[in-house]
């Protein structure tokens, strides 16, 4: 039977587990798009692994499926692979929503305003004939005379992956993307590291504001996330369970961090015997065979007095230390600063 656990893609929308509070936030902001026709955004941030892309991926299946949405809802995502200008955020959105609007052209077709546009987008959806005035308009004009034809439409969803890559510009634009027009809401998703509000707040104050009272700092997920993550992949499998025990070992082995939650489950696959915590044990190492590029790439920047200092910190298995504390675990003074800039520890106050 193929493993079902791959570390290396976002989950699948239907096996998908945890992030319970986000999920119904954004339904509570799609009811809010559907019914009182309102806007918004929601910021998710998080450390690389953490599982924002799988994140997004399931919000996206949210929208596309949910029938409260009067007049059908319409996506454009992209995920950022480099630095992003405005115009360049215009384009990828605006031909990620003209590439919607050929998939559904039986919806479209009833929008009064996409009558005439459907005719001119290419089988694939993304060909689009402008005409000789549609050549000197702005990235932003073009978004923004789409948006104008799709008055009948109930959602447009815009999801930007890999936000870090958004030039400072660019981050100015998130703001206009979701107030400037009033024909269609529009609920913006945005992910990127843990410093990507703060960027906001130091380069467009505004703009964080689009985001308020819906900002998650995604983490580790708590025994219960676990669990799901690992039962709902192979639901319906007679030949393959996992016991308490075996779903503990992986909390206990991963703290609960996705990417190595991922690890654990693909090297502990198995069927015809139930995974238990013998088997998670005796998988450890090709677990961590699975992640290390991973590993590799993250600790490209560290001595090895980095990490064994590191290391020494860990086996307390506690989050937070007094600075009198790393120095009795043998941690000198400056390897402690050093794991500060390393963005491994975070100075929370004076000596703490």
């Amino acid at each position: 039977m193929a493993n079902p656990y791959d570390p290396r893609t976002p989950a699948e929308p239907d096996e998908f587990g945890g992030r319970k509070t986000i999920l119904s936030t954004v339904r509570e902001q799609i009811e809010g798009a559907s019914a009182l026709r309102r806007s918004g955004g929601i910021l998710i941030q998080g450390f690389r692994g953490v599982g924002k892309s799988s994140l997004i991926k399931k919000l996206v299946s949210m929208v596309e499926t949910d029938p409260a949405i009067k007049g059908g809802a319409f996506v454009a995502s992209c995920r950022l692979a480099k630095t992003a200008s405005g115009s360049d955020l215009y384009q990828m959105i605006t031909e990620g929503l003209l590439e919607e609007i050929g998939k559904k052209r039986s919806l479209a077709d009833k929008i009064v305003g996409l009558k005439d546009l459907i005719r001119s987008v290419g089988a694939a959806g993304v060909k689009v004939d402008f005409d000789t005035a549609e050549h000197g308009k702005s990235g932003h004009q073009r978004w923004l005379d789409l948006l104008n034809k799709m008055k009948g439409a109930g959602l447009v969803f815009v999801a930007v992956d890999d936000a870090d890559s958004l030039s400072p510009e660019a981050i100015g634009e998130l703001k206009t993307i979701v107030e400037e027009t009033k024909e269609v809401p529009i609920l913006l998703v945005v992910a990127g590291g843990t410093e990507m509000e703060q960027r906001m707040i130091d380069q467009y104050s505004p703009v964080a504001r689009i985001f308020s009272g819906a900002s998650f700092n995604i983490s580790s997920f708590d025994l219960d996330e676990t669990r799901e993550v690992l039962q709902n992949p192979v639901r319906g499998m007679p030949d393959v369970s996992w016991t308490e025990d075996g779903v503990k070992a992986v909390q206990q082995f991963s703290k609960g961090y996705p990417f190595l939650v991922k690890c654990l489950a693909n090297a502990s696959f198995r069927t015809g015997a139930p995974i238990d915590a013998k088997r998670v044990q005796s998988c450890l190492k090709a677990a961590l065979e699975i992640a290390r590029p991973w590993l590799d790439n993250k600790l490209r920047e560290a001595s090895d007095q980095d990490l064994l200092c590191f290391y020494k910190i860990s086996r307390r298995n506690q989050f937070s230390f007094r600075s009198a504390d790393l120095t009795k675990m043998g941690v000198p003074a400056p390897y402690v600063g050093r794991l500060v800039k390393l963005k491994v520890l975070k100075a929370v106050s004076r000596g703490h």
